[in-house]
């Protein structure tokens, strides 16, 4: 529930300078999420959740723009699925849903507009700061700073619709 509202507020904020903006963009992120820490040092895609939110870009040119993003997702991890013996000994987990919220620049190295014949697509990169809500979890509430990098590829899917592909890392401070 309070996922629908956050979102919803998100929205409402933003609706009037899309209207009025034609320099912005407003989309939708759907994919996963997955935990890189102490209890998962190594392994990528290992217990994979869900992620969604909104995503929405001002445009200061065809290779800048600054975005704000807000992302729910899970997360979930637990010592007893490797196979080291101290983490077998220490036997931690945790389980939760998240409330990723970032503001990042992004960079195109590619000039990139959308619905732009002549650059159709484009590599990016991203970096911003960032805030890690906990909304749910079985430990003790631990909200923190972030720091977000993205790498990723964008490309013209219609004439007014953009996709992409990305990788977002986030360094906590937690």
């Amino acid at each position: 529930m309070k996922t629908a509202l956050l979102f919803s507020l998100f929205l409402l904020l933003l609706s009037p300078d899309v209207s009025a903006q034609r320099k912005a963009d407003i989309g939708f992120y759907a994919g996963t999420s997955y935990y890189m820490g102490d209890i998962n040092p190594y392994k990528h895609f290992y217990s994979p959740g869900y992620a969604v939110g909104p995503i929405y870009r001002y445009n200061f040119h065809a290779r800048s723009s600054v975005r704000l993003a807000a992302f729910y997702h899970t997360l979930k991890a637990n010592d007893a699925d490797f196979s080291n013996p101290l983490q077998s000994s220490r036997d931690a987990s945790f389980s939760g849903n998240y409330l990723d919220l970032a503001a990042q620049y992004e960079y195109n190295y590619i000039p990139y507009k959308t619905a732009f014949r002549r650059t159709p697509y484009s590599l990016y990169i991203a970096a911003g700061f960032g805030y890690h809500l906990v909304l749910s979890s079985d430990v003790p509430a631990n909200n923190h700073f972030t720091i977000p990098f993205s790498l990723g590829f964008k490309f013209n899917a219609g004439k007014r619709l953009s996709a992409g592909v990305e990788w977002s890392p986030r360094k906590t401070f937690s």
